[in-house]
């Protein structure tokens, strides 16, 4: 690592940010249970899960994708 460090987080900083924030994932259409990393998803129900889990391009830094309309909706962050 080289020094002196540039400011701001870096991207393994911002994963592990990820993973500890909660959020409320609403699914728009019905698709059949998901087994993923231990958090099993019902269909067509809302789902507390981590940031990382509900938006895998969280680390570019988009937690929204307004351009997919089978995306589910990221209702709101927990604490």
């Amino acid at each position: 690592m080289a020094l002196p460090l540039e400011p701001g987080l870096s991207p393994n900083e911002v994963g592990f940010l990820c993973e500890m924030e909660l959020v409320t994932v609403i699914p728009r259409q019905r698709l059949d249970a998901l087994e993923l990393l231990g958090v099993s998803t019902r269909t067509a129900a809302k789902q507390n899960v981590s940031i990382r889990l509900s938006q895998p391009n969280c680390l570019s830094g988009s937690l929204s994708s307004s351009s997919d309309r089978n995306a589910p909706t990221l209702a709101h962050r927990h604490g």
